[in-house]
Parts: structure tokens; C-alpha cells; sequence
């Protein structure tokens, strides 16, 4: 509230009428009239109520005030979100418009990288490889009884016949699985599958000695165990090919091994090819002849 005087009030007041009244305003004559006597009320106090004037932009335009900041002390009114403390909010550190990843923290107004390995779930640094709260992501809860491995949640044991062979691993059927096969580490080799607990050959294969081999294609074991192709004979469909130069055969070597290229004349120990060896002579034009 402002106070004035209100004699002086009334004095101009009265000072104004008298002028009017001087220029026949009105459509009356001119005319000498006595100031109210309202006007020599006693001294009265005024009121003054402030007037809020809308700012104008250069263009005209009307631009209203923006509303004082209704946040806590220590805030700054982020709009339109509201409310942010800027020294911790991740969300807005350091300014309403910047933001924190999710591997850091706001600390004093700056985003700080938190320890490698780590990530925010909320505002809780966590290891998403062992945290059973945030296996793997963020709010994947394992469940009673699993722990969190390498981002994964794992049974603490396994229900028979079912085994946990590997900590951190699923439970494993020993009656189907090829790494432990009828029991923790038994593991089948190439070419073997795990059926009702016995390492056992792929279909197609045949098993020789302890390997599981195609008849059809190994030169180890070419149409039978043990037959093999030797040299720069190959296996074709269960059949040793020797290449062979022209005017030699393909015999059974001496060691009864594999099969080789003779020639008709000079057989070693063989006449005539694959006709017989000559025990008591030598082989002279395919022929056996004494010595």
C-alpha cells in the first residue's frame, strides 16, 4: 500500500473542476460553481495496485513472463520435465539437456564412467555376467535355485538322470550328449554319436579298429577295414584305383597290404604279374626261370 496526501488530492481535483466549469464544458453557460464539498474530505490513503505488463517483442508479439520456479533449493526447472537436480540426475547432469549413458554415473555435474564391466539398472551399478537380479540385462531376475553365469542363468544341480557336468553350464542328458556321453567327459570322437549312453558310428560309416571311417572313400580303409590304397592310388566307391603306366598291373604288394603297379617282367619276386612269385629263379620276360 502507498499513502498520500489527501488534502493535496482534493486541492487538484478541486483545480480541475474549476477549469471546466471555466470553458462552459457542458453546454451551460460559463458559471462559478463551488468546488464539492467532497472534495475537502479529510486526508484519505490511496491505494496502488501494480499492473503486470505483458513484455512486447520488437516484432510485436506478446510474450508472457515466464512463472517464477516453484523447485526446491539446489534445482533447476527443467521444462517442460520439471524439477532436475543437475549435480546427480543422470538424466540431466549438468544441464537440462544433457544426459548420461548407461555406463555412467553424474557426479558433481559431469557424467563419470563407472568400472569397466559395469552398467546402471536404475541408479544400482551392476555386472550383468553374475548379477542374479540383472542376468544379462537389466531386471532379469534368475529364478530360485539358478545362479547368473556369464550373463546366463544357470542351475545350482540338475534332476536326475539329467547332470551338471560343467559349472555355469545347462544340465546335460548323458543319454544324448556327445561331450559326455553315459557319464562327465566321456566324450565321442569324429564321426560318433551318443546313443543311449555308447559312443556309436554316423549312419553311413563302419567302424575300424577305433575309428568310424566310410568304406566308400577312405584309403585306409578302402571297401573293408585295412585295405588300403597306397601311393598315389586313390578310393573310389569302395575300389583301390592304382594309375598305373601302360603294360603294368595292379597287384596285391608283397606285404599284402595294399596293391601296386608291376611290371610283367620284372615282378619282384612275381612272374607273369600277379601269377605267382618265383621262389627259385628269376622272372625273365614274364616268365619263371630257374637260376
Amino acid at each position: 500500500m502507498v499513502h498520500g496526501n489527501g488534502r493535496a488530492v482534493n486541492a487538484m481535483r478541486a483545480g480541475m473542476v474549476a477549469a471546466l466549469l471555466a470553458s462552459g464544458c457542458g453546454g451551460g453557460a460559463p458559471a462559478t460553481a463551488d468546488v464539492p464539498a467532497a472534495l475537502d474530505a479529510p486526508d484519505a490513503a490511496v491505494s496502488v495496485t501494480p499492473i503486470d505488463v505483458p513484455v512486447a517483442t520488437r516484432d510485436g508479439g506478446r510474450v508472457d513472463r515466464p512463472p517464477t520456479s516453484r523447485c526446491d533449493g539446489g534445482q533447476r526447472d527443467c521444462y517442460p520435465v520439471g524439477c532436475r537436480d543437475l549435480l546427480n540426475d543422470r538424466r540431466t547432469c549438468g544441464s537440462c539437456n544433457r544426459s548420461c549413458d548407461d555406463t555412467e554415473r553424474c557426479v558433481e555435474g559431469s557424467c563419470v564412467a563407472l568400472p569397466t564391466g559395469q552398467v546402471l539398472c536404475g541408479e544400482e551399478a551392476v555386472v550383468l555376467a553374475s548379477n542374479a537380479r540383472h542376468c544379462g540385462g537389466c531386471g532379469r531376475r534368475c529364478a530360485e535355485g539358478e545362479r547368473c553365469i556369464r550373463g546366463a542363468c544357470r542351475p545350482l544341480r540338475c534332476d536326475t538322470p539329467l547332470l551338471l557336468c560343467v559349472e555355469g553350464e545347462p544340465c546335460v542328458d548323458p543319454s544324448n550328449d556327445a561331450t559326455h556321453c553315459g557319464a562327465c567327459g566321456r566324450a565321442c570322437a569324429a564321426g560318433e554319436r551318443c546313443m543311449g549312453s555308447a559312443c556309436v558310428c554316423e549312419p553311413g560309416l563302419t567302424r575300424c579298429g577305433d575309428r568310424c571311417v566310410d568304406l566308400l572313400s577312405d584309403r585306409e580303409n578302402c571297401g573293408n577295414c585295412g585295405v588300403r590304397a597306397c601311393g598315389e592310388a586313390i578310393c573310389h566307391v569302395g575300389r583301390v584305383l592304382e594309375f598305373c603306366v601302360p603294360g603294368s598291373i595292379v597287384c596285391p604288394s608283397m606285404s599284402g597290404t595294399c596293391t601296386v603297379c608291376y611290371s610283367p617282367r620284372n615282378c619282384e619276386g612275381r612272374c607273369g604279374g600277379c601269377c605267382g612269385s618265383c621262389t627259385s629263379g628269376v622272372c625273365r620276360n614274364g616268365i619263371c626261370e630257374p637260376f
